[in-house]
């Protein structure tokens, strides 16, 4: 009798940690945000934008409208992602944090940066969830191998914004690499960071390394695997 309690005793908990653990659904695009070698910002599937135009006659007939100093915002709600944008003419400031929009909430005290300047497209998706959070994953990609990064932002159900993993700090712990002028460790030595899958409640992300004449080589995967306990991700290395 007493065996057959403690297994009764296990099996509901392995059932009720099974149903806590949260289910990610595959990443859906939302929006999209370029920039020009030359300036301003072209800004697709946003629901509300709110931005002065950016002037030059003859990148509108390449890149569409451009914009240059506003706020954007991508969904809707209170879930809603929010994008503040400023490459207006300004000797005080960085040229890094021009070009370097600031993404998660409507105050911008409570969001992170991300390059999308020179060719740089940043791209934004949804990763549905049962979890009582809202994410979005920034893919951030250059004209050249090995420049992409992935950041993964969270509207928590108190609704603050948090960070979640970005690769640029993988790039640094797992590869040794260092941030240059611009605050980015993307380069020629960089991992190219390519498909991004969800499989249960991982989030898996594969990468490339340049192998010299042989090329870009897949090397291995980081699975990012939500914990429960912890309300934060884990994260595995996987070498192939």
């Amino acid at each position: 009798m007493k065996k057959i309690f403690v297994a009764v005793v296990v099996s509901v908990l392995f059932v009720a940690q099974t149903a806590l653990a949260m289910t990610f659904q595959q990443p859906v695009k939302v929006g999209r945000v370029s920039g020009t070698p030359q300036g301003g910002f072209s800004i697709d599937g946003a629901s509300y934008n709110n931005g002065t135009s950016f002037q030059n006659g003859k990148l509108d007939k390449q890149w569409g409208k451009l914009y240059e100093k506003g706020i954007a915002r991508f969904g809707d709600g209170d879930a809603a992602l929010y994008m503040h944008y400023d490459c207006s003419p300004n000797k005080s400031r960085q040229y890094w944090d021009a070009y370097a929009p600031k993404f998660g909430d409507k105050d911008a005290k409570r969001t992170v940066s991300l390059w999308a300047g020179e060719g740089e497209t940043v791209t934004i998706y949804t990763t549905k969830n049962d979890g009582n959070v809202t994410l979005y994953l920034l893919r951030g990609e250059g004209p050249i191998a090995g420049t992409t990064n992935y950041i993964l932002l969270g509207r928590r159900s108190d609704g603050i914004f948090v960070k979640y993993f970005d690769l640029e700090d993988i790039n640094i712990k797992y590869f040794g690499l260092q941030k240059n002028k611009y605050g980015t460790t993307r380069g020629r030595l960089s991992p190219w960071y390519k498909n991004l899958r969800c499989q249960g409640d991982t989030i898996i992300i594969d990468y490339e390394r340049s192998h010299g004449r042989s090329g870009y080589v897949k090397e291995g995967e980081f699975r990012f695997k939500w914990d429960e306990a912890a309300q934060w991700f884990g994260v595995e290395q996987i070498i192939y």
